[in-house]
């Protein structure tokens, strides 16, 4: 006799019990009627927790990418939320045993900045809220609808991103009514998984059965280069992307990630320096891809390749890719998206907060500075450009210095973050920023 069964004979048994096995009260006179049990509502059956680990791995792993429900137990998913989404999959005795298994997991702590998680927790939202809007941002951060006048470098780099409330709300866990969220609408593709000799599902493989984060890694950098350079990669930039494909295998690959941070109580603590590039830098290439979508309906090659909410998902994604490591890609990316949908000021900050972060010698610490000229509302503009300069002329007197072949596109860029900024402003700052960036310009010379 199998477990269930014995469980059923057991329930039955106790169900007789209550009413009375012999037929009658022993105690009552022989003509009383016998008094009826109160009815009970007879609790749903038990799961088995163990056949619910085994059919979780079979039927939800694809997507739920940590193999085990880390993620259903860590944002406290109702019973009867699972139950419901468990039966799309499985029949009714799997989905209780799936429930089972949930409940007996242990669920790491919260990370920092949130007293718990829940399905709608917005995982790292910045200072664990939503502005109204691009103004409420600036007043925020500031207290006025303005860059401080003469901020310095080290004032700025002492702002963490993870702490600076925006206006953009970041993904939600799930949301089975858009693709706003974290979850992916599909597995990963075999042909992703197999490419170079299985590459990527070994080292999977091993991280499921050992944790070992290098196996983790050694998955993520596999997956990376087969979504976008194997014979028909989904994210090609050599032949025609399936954008669709691409945007779940990176949010796929995101997912797992993110769930590493939870699971070792990693998330949102510490310095930006604290997590490696590797387990974040897939939750910006989502909003790379989304991007991309953007850029391929800009120009009339998006027949056929929408991925829908991609403007959204271009800024959340990115954003959320960017908080953890501000100094990792060209300003433009997001700036260029944030102020496409009214977010300006946003714009101005992400740029010079990446300026601050960047590297001695980087190139794009120029660009920055044209990026701040070209974007920064009219109110925004001397102080920020002005910000700009002064920064790059901070490094150029720690004795910085670029290749001999990217000082004359520094130059370019120096004198057209001036150019494109010059209508926005009066006949005083522009002298004020002339100035400045002559002296950036000179110290390029040297």
């Amino acid at each position: 006799m199998d477990q269930r069964a014995r469980a059923s004979l057991g329930w039955g048994c106790w169900l007789v019990a209550l009413m009375g096995c012999t037929g009658g009260d022993p105690v009552a006179p022989p003509d009383a009627p016998v008094p009826e049990a109160e009815p009970e509502t007879a609790p749903e059956p038990q799961g088995n927790p163990q056949l619910g680990a085994l059919v979780f791995r079979s039927s939800c792993a694809g997507c739920h990418t940590s193999r085990d429900g880390l993620d259903l137990a860590t944002f406290a998913y109702g019973d009867a939320t699972v139950m419901r989404r468990a039966l799309g999959h499985v029949d009714s005795t799997s989905a209780r045993d799936i429930l089972a298994h949930l409940r007996g997991l242990e669920v790491p702590p919260a990370p920092a900045g949130h007293a718990a998680l829940t399905p709608v927790t917005r995982l790292f939202q910045p200072g664990g809220r939503v502005l109204a809007d691009d103004l409420a941002f600036g007043l925020e951060l500031f207290g006025e609808d303005a860059w401080p006048e003469g901020w310095s470098t080290d004032g700025l780099r002492a702002l963490d991103p993870r702490d600076v409330p925006i206006a953009l709300p970041l993904p939600l866990w799930s949301d089975e009514n858009s693709n706003l969220d974290w979850m992916p609408d599909a597995e990963v593709p075999d042909a992703v998984l197999d490419a170079n000799d299985g590459r990527a599902r070994r080292h999977l493989e091993d991280y499921h059965r050992r944790g070992s984060e290098e196996s983790l890694r050694e998955a993520v950098a596999a997956i990376r280069v087969a979504d976008r350079y194997v014979t028909g990669a989904p994210c090609s930039k050599v032949e025609a992307p399936r954008y669709d494909v691409c945007f779940d295998v990176r949010r796929w690959t995101a997912t797992l990630t993110a769930q590493e941070m939870l699971r070792r109580g990693r998330a949102g603590q510490g310095a930006e320096s604290d997590l490696p590039r590797w387990m974040t830098e897939p939750w910006w290439e989502v909003g790379q891809v989304s991007r991309r979508v953007m850029n391929a309906a800009d120009s009339a090659r998006g027949a056929g390749t929408a991925v829908d909410n991609a403007m959204e998902n271009w800024l959340r994604w990115m954003y959320l890719g960017w908080i953890f490591d501000p100094g990792r890609e060209p300003s433009p990316y997001l700036a260029r998206g944030l102020v496409r949908t009214g977010y300006p000021r946003h714009a101005v900050f992400t740029t010079l907060r990446t300026l601050v972060s960047r590297q001695p010698g980087d190139l794009l610490a120029y660009h920055d500075a044209r990026t701040v000229g070209r974007y920064a509302p009219a109110a925004w503009t001397a102080a920020s450009l002005g910000f700009a300069f002064r920064h790059l002329g901070e490094r150029l007197e720690a004795g910085e210095s670029l290749p001999l072949e990217d000082v004359a596109e520094a130059r370019s860029v120096v004198r057209a973050a001036l150019d494109l900024a010059r209508e926005r402003l009066a006949p005083s700052a522009l002298v004020e920023l002339t100035a400045l960036r002559d002296e950036v310009l000179d110290g390029l010379n040297r």
